[in-house]
């Protein structure tokens, strides 16, 4: 996915802030950020949280830990302070490395053993999904994050009714938060999301 920061024509630094979070919206400890500037930039963190100042260029900003990789495009054009959250995903480098090694290895023992991985990685996906859709908030344990109270608060300005994009526009955030925060207050019955043309429209329940 592509962030495009467009400001002013006056070509600074601009300071890039953000979060790593994982599959359940928690923020992910003990990472290691990097930015593929010149020369590369590193930020280890320990709550998920990184800050970057970048001249204006192209860059993608890398998080991984273990099997799992978030990467985000950006394009920075003049100064400014962005925010650029991070979602970690499970990586398929290792698998795909493995699919196309053909040394060493019978043919018909390395499919079988590449199999194997593959329907392991679907099964890890397929239950981490399940868990975090099906995750019963406690709403006497667990308040709504103050990230969901703002976008609840949006919505109210607006008559209750937005599309994502003029959501995105109001909150400076990633279309991949915005669709998770989305998600969120669905499960909590707060906001129901509905299909329109190319866009999704957040009406308040």
């Amino acid at each position: 996915m592509l962030a495009l920061i467009i400001v002013s024509s006056i070509a600074q630094a601009a300071t890039i802030t953000g979060t790593v979070y994982d599959l359940e919206f928690s923020k992910v400890e003990e990472i290691l950020i990097t930015v593929n500037s010149v020369p590369e930039q590193k930020y280890l963190s320990n709550d998920g949280s990184y800050k970057f100042e970048l001249p204006p260029g192209k860059y993608t900003i890398t998080a991984k830990q273990e099997d799992l990789l978030a990467e985000e495009n950006i394009e920075v054009v003049s100064e400014g302070n962005y925010v650029i959250d991070l979602f970690l995903f499970p990586s398929f480098e290792d698998e795909n490395q493995l699919l196309n090694d053909e040394e060493g290895v019978p043919d018909l023992e390395e499919k079988s053993f590449s199999w194997i991985w593959i329907i392991l990685i679907f099964v890890i996906i397929g239950i981490a999904l399940f868990y975090f859709l099906r995750k019963k908030p406690k709403h006497e344990e667990k308040p709504i994050k103050e990230d969901l109270e703002n976008l609840i608060e949006l919505l109210k300005k607006h008559n209750g009714r937005m599309t994502q994009k003029e959501i995105r526009k109001e909150l400076f955030l990633s279309e991949a938060k915005i669709s998770l925060m989305v998600t969120e207050l669905e499960s909590l019955n707060k906001v129901k999301r509905i299909k329109k043309g190319r866009t999704n429209v957040i009406i308040l329940v």
